[in-house]
């Protein structure tokens, strides 16, 4: 998350293109499918090496369904239009993604889609789809206000077929009875990451939009004296700074909630494991053709996702909580640091070469994208609140 404001704070949309395969990465992670989360991996160490990027992206997002489709309550209203269908040797899907991060750039496309639109929430499954696949397509590039650096894409699907091996998890193979609200946790562990690292992406924003405006005020001067020597510029900064702070403890607060959820009753990771020992003995390890046997077989997946399912409640409450808390604060504030920015500059502020308009406009996408700050609004209502009052409907 700190290398997300790093980044954010030099260019929001280069940060947000790096969440754009970082989300495809966490999208995989939580469906516990070893197998090809460790191929993935391997495809993107061996590329790095080779200086040729291996970029996946994430598509959730449909042209009809919006924020729907963030929020497990609102999923079975969204007028979903992607939908799978089973076949021999594998699936077949249909359909259009939009708005798609990376979706130009991406080699592999991991894909969620219902196989039923009548219950999408008990029939989801993911897919893992290659550029090269059959029936698949790319269709247009966004013309984005903001963050134009990172594409957002139109994924086609018309009659593409998916083979066994590449879906990714198959909610079919997962009862309601046997495993309860294994959708619900899977979707809210990958927001609750993505969410906390917009608010990091926010933090970067908002530092940026500040760390512009001290550099032309030490260089800029006004009746004779720099900006930086006049009190109404330097409450100014300060109160810019003030918000980078309140971002920033927000999100590294929900970084922390985050990993507490992640780390699973009964799988506790001993301290050896942070050393170069560990790390060699474990990279033989991986290669080992019987532990990658038992790693990648079914019943890991089931007993991984069991446990995932059996975190407490509370715990899964605040994870969501704290992660939209870092995405609406986080975003809200970087809307207002780049505000003061342009007030501050004057007509300076819409010039190009300031930096500062294009930071007004990146700053924009962080209230609307991983659900908009409105949603994300009643998501903390609903862990914090409606918890306590049974009778309160929030969607």
């Amino acid at each position: 998350m700190i290398n997300q404001e790093e980044q954010a704070s030099v260019d929001t949309a280069f940060s947000g293109l790096m969440g754009g395969h970082g989300l495809g990465l966490c999208a995989l992670m939580v469906t516990y499918n070893l197998r090809i989360l460790t191929e993935v991996a391997e495809k993107i160490v061996e590329n790095e090496k080779k200086e040729k990027p291996y970029v996946i992206d994430c598509a959730i997002t449909e042209p009809m369904a919006g924020t729907d489709v963030e929020e497990v309550e609102l999923y079975p209203k969204a007028k979903l239009i992607c939908q799978a269908k089973k076949v021999p040797g594998g699936a077949i899907l249909n359909g259009r993604k939009v708005f798609i991060s990376t979706g130009h750039m991406a080699s592999d496309h991991v894909i969620l889609m219902p196989f039923d639109l009548r219950d999408p929430v008990n029939t989801y499954a993911c897919f893992l789809v290659p550029n090269d696949a059959k029936g698949f397509s790319l269709g247009r590039k966004e013309r984005k206000m903001g963050q134009r650096a990172g594409p957002a894409s139109e994924l086609i699907f018309e009659d593409c077929f998916v083979p066994e091996d590449r879906i990714v998890i198959d909610a079919n193979k997962y009862s309601k009875e046997k495993f309860p609200g294994a959708f619900d946790s899977l979707l809210y562990t990958v927001l609750g990451i993505t969410r906390t690292a917009v608010g990091a992406m926010s933090t970067g924003n908002a530092r940026g939009s500040f760390e512009r405006v001290l550099y032309l005020a030490k260089r800029t001067k006004y009746k004779g004296k720099t900006l930086l020597n006049h009190q109404w510029v330097q409450a100014i900064l300060t109160n810019m700074y003030i918000n980078v702070m309140m971002a920033r403890s927000v999100y590294l607060e929900a970084q922390f909630a985050l990993l507490n959820n992640l780390e699973m009753p009964g799988i506790e990771m001993p301290s050896i494991m942070n050393t170069r020992i560990a790390t060699f003995l474990m990279e033989k390890l991986m290669k080992n053709s019987w532990w990658r046997k038992i790693l990648f077989s079914e019943r890991m997946q089931e007993y991984l996702i069991k446990r995932l399912t059996k975190l407490p409640q509370d715990q899964q409450a605040r994870m969501q909580i704290m992660s939209s808390l870092a995405k609406v604060v986080g975003s809200d504030i970087a809307m207002e640091n780049a505000h003061l920015a342009v007030e501050f500059l004057s007509r300076s502020g819409l010039r190009h070469d300031a930096g500062i308009e294009k930071i007004f406009r990146d700053a924009k996408l962080l209230q609307i994208f991983e659900g908009t700050n409105q949603l994300n609004r009643l998501n903390i209502f609903k862990n914090l609140i409606a918890r306590h009052y049974p009778e309160v409907q929030v969607f």
